[in-house]
């Protein structure tokens, strides 16, 4: 990324707010990305002064308390963390991450988490989830969720629709999801994690 793209993200940004436009943004830090702007700092920087254009940010633990010096302590739950994002960014609509753990290449524990209403929302589990391919599966998840909250679902709901999402992303080749909203409603209503075609 160069300097010229980070300032035309944020001037994207700003007249987006300006036009009543909600605004999303996920960290997917990636550190090559960031290697031409000089130092990792440099990502810091501009992710603080994008964050308060920002209504719902997808991240991780590691995105809110070393990206965003979030105060965090190791023993801080990431319901806790995600609280504390909201405390430092109160106009933030939701903020959400994933809850994956791998458990080897094809199956992963999967789920969700959403800070959004002053309360923490939290999906049901797909434990044992199979998995063709991993890549895709936060973006499902965020469109998902994103999906949810602009069609007025409420929010548990926008949030399992985002789980569900990532889910069937990840049962697909390549990183664009082949699920319908019909899939997802299937799976987020207590379905199984399969498209049917």
């Amino acid at each position: 990324l160069s300097h010229d793209t980070a300032q035309l993200t944020l001037e994207g940004v700003r007249a987006a707010k300006r036009c009543g436009v909600t605004v999303s943004f996920d960290f997917n830090y990636r550190p090559s990305l960031w290697k031409n702007l000089g130092d990792p700092q440099a990502a810091e920087r501009f992710f603080e002064e994008l964050m308060p254009y920002v209504d719902v940010v997808f991240g991780g633990r590691n995105d809110f308390v070393q990206r965003l010096k979030v105060p965090a302590f190791a023993e801080s739950s990431l319901g806790d963390v995600l609280e504390s994002t909201a405390r430092a960014y109160p106009h933030c609509k939701a903020i959400a991450c994933t809850t994956r753990r791998v458990l080897s290449a094809c199956r992963n524990d999967w789920g969700g988490v959403c800070y959004a209403d002053g309360r923490l929302y939290r999906s049901k589990d797909y434990p044992g989830l199979e998995i063709l391919d991993r890549i895709g599966g936060g973006d499902g998840f965020a469109a998902g969720l994103l999906y949810g909250m602009l069609t007025g679902l409420p929010m548990q709901q926008a949030l399992e629709y985002g789980v569900a999402h990532g889910a069937l992303a990840m049962t697909t080749p390549g990183d664009t999801s082949m699920a319908s909203l019909d899939d997802v409603r299937k799976l987020a209503g207590g379905g199984l994690a399969e498209v049917l075609r």
